[in-house]
């Protein structure tokens, strides 16, 4: 990726192209990882560490619900 990539709201423009088979195992993927997320979020005594990982889990959801929308 080039800096032209790149727009003012921080994210990198990017097009990537899936199998149909690719697609059901990163959706698989993406599901999964979401809800360890939640646990650890759960289980967890650390603020910085909750913080980060509430972080993530919101970044991956944004992801997976634009995946849902081209189903």
């Amino acid at each position: 990726m080039t800096d032209d990539d790149y727009v003012a709201t921080g994210a990198w423009l990017m097009d990537l192209v899936l199998s149909e088979d690719e697609a059901i195992d990163l959706r698989t993927l993406l599901d999964g990882t979401l809800g360890d997320l939640s646990m650890e979020i759960a289980d967890t005594d650390n603020p910085a560490l909750r913080v980060a990982l509430k972080e993530r889990r919101d970044r991956l959801r944004g992801v997976r619900q634009r995946m849902a929308a081209l189903d």
